[in-house]
């Protein structure tokens, strides 16, 4: 049996919740590990609505099937718009229906507010032909 590469589209645009489903085909090879790649953009606002660059103490991870597969912690370094790519370990992706979800976690004693932006979101994968 032969094997070949091909990928699955999470999001296209900007995901407008924090969790989406997407499909992968049943001849998937679920003993193979899979690469994420997606963008990330970070913005901040303060109490009263006003833009900021300060990032630090916030975290983004990244869910597939309710597995972590992916953290960053945000410094006031950090460029706020990033493509990664992470390779997934073996069995998270399965065949069906899977469910890529992130969550942010963003303390600031201002009381700003951080939106994280995900797009571009695609998922290569291994199957049995």
């Amino acid at each position: 049996m032969a094997r070949v590469a091909d990928y699955s589209i999470i999001a296209d645009s900007v995901m407008q919740s924090s969790s989406t489903n997407f499909s992968v085909p049943d001849n998937i090879h679920a003993g193979s590990r899979s690469v994420l790649r997606f963008k990330i953009k970070a913005r901040g606002y303060d109490k009263r609505d006003v833009p900021f660059g300060s990032f630090d103490g916030m975290e983004t991870k990244l869910r597939l099937n309710g597995n972590t597969v992916w953290t960053w912690n945000w410094t006031n370094d950090s460029n706020p718009t990033r493509v990664f790519q992470e390779v997934i370990p073996a069995g998270v992706v399965k065949p069906g229906e899977n469910t890529f979800s992130f969550i942010v976690d963003f303390d600031d004693p201002d009381g700003g507010l951080s939106i994280i932006e995900i797009s571009d979101a695609v998922l290569w994968w291994q199957a049995d032909i």
